[in-house]
């Protein structure tokens, strides 16, 4: 159970440095 957990909590913040690096680069792109 706890490595499901795990493995939710890593794909989750992944998820959010991918979408952080892209909207990094839209900001950068609008500039």
């Amino acid at each position: 159970m706890f490595k499901i957990i795990g493995g939710t909590v890593v794909y989750g913040f992944a998820l959010y440095g991918l979408v952080r690096f892209l909207q990094k680069g839209n900001d950068r792109f609008d500039e």
